[in-house]
């Protein structure tokens, strides 16, 4: 009977889009728990869902850097907000990298800043991101909501050569 007449998919959480990229990403049965990821990140699902879907919609196919704090995981943040990440070897916030290997890294970070279309983080002052506004005085600046405790940046460069102009993104 269920390959003639599948069951229905269960709908979405209340205030989750239908077609949400991060909730397909997500998947069903996680997306309907009340509150995301672990330990200290007490974010309601929901919340989530849509700051992911929002980075989603601000950043669209530019290549982002996202600074990893201890809010913001990187590997998860790439691929369920379905971010382009910046062309890097490694990723600084995901390594155990010794004071020379650092170092190498934010060299070849700073060369290249011009590949690096948009970058998220919590805090505009932290190195690489500080880097990054420098390499790119003409910007636009997007606060998305992130949890209880403020919001996570989104800095966009003025445009890449040949693309459309950037989009206002949604409310």
């Amino acid at each position: 009977m269920a390959r003639v007449r599948p069951p229905a998919p269960r709908a979405l959480p209340a205030g989750i889009p239908p077609h949400s990229v991060a909730a397909a990403r997500i998947g069903g049965v996680t997306v309907r728990q009340p509150w995301c990821c672990a330990k200290h990140h007490d974010i309601p699902m929901e919340r989530f869902v849509r700051f992911l879907d929002r980075l989603h919609a601000v950043i669209g196919t530019r290549r982002v850097y996202v600074d990893g704090t201890p809010s913001l995981s990187p590997p998860g943040i790439y691929f369920l907000a379905d971010l382009r990440p910046a062309p890097f070897r490694q990723e600084y916030s995901t390594m155990v990298i010794t004071a020379r290997i650092r170092e190498q890294w934010f060299r070849e970070f700073h060369a290249d800043l011009p590949r690096i279309e948009a970058i998220v983080t919590t805090d505009p002052r932290r190195r690489a991101p500080a880097m990054w506004l420098a390499a790119h005085p003409r910007h636009r600046r997007v606060a998305v909501p992130y949890g209880r405790r403020g919001s996570a940046y989104v800095f966009l460069g003025a445009g890449r050569p040949g693309a459309e102009p950037d989009a206002q993104p949604p409310p």
